[in-house]
């Protein structure tokens, strides 16, 4: 399968997302791991009768410059946490930095 897909979409948090990304995941026509970085999956689905292609990004909780990478490529990101766990949600809090500075690199357009 081709690297580009048509859609992006970064899975970040807690191991709560585990069990969506393999829903995601199983009902795909097609679901390929990348072979270097086996946080990201290519899934094909047919919709109107078109292949439709969707990359998936697990990156994880860890500050990295590949998270980094993959918030600014993506067209979707999806935080997972758990409320009841302060530990699960404190994880979450230097993902807002990945945030603020992708927007102090881009170009943002409001209506």
């Amino acid at each position: 399968m081709a690297q580009n897909s048509g859609l992006t979409i970064v899975f970040i948090g807690s191991s709560e997302k585990e069990e969506l990304l393999e829903k995601i995941k199983s009902t795909a026509v097609q679901c390929e791991r990348h072979i270097t970085y086996h946080d990201t999956y290519y899934l094909t689905y047919i919709v109107d009768g078109s292949e439709a292609n969707v990359e998936l990004i697990d990156s994880g909780v860890e500050h990295t410059g590949a998270r980094q990478m993959s918030i600014r490529k993506a067209h979707g990101v999806i935080l997972f946490y758990r409320a009841s766990s302060q530990t699960s949600v404190n994880q979450l809090y230097d993902v807002a930095l990945d945030f603020q500075i992708i927007e102090n690199k881009i170009k943002v357009y409001q209506n």
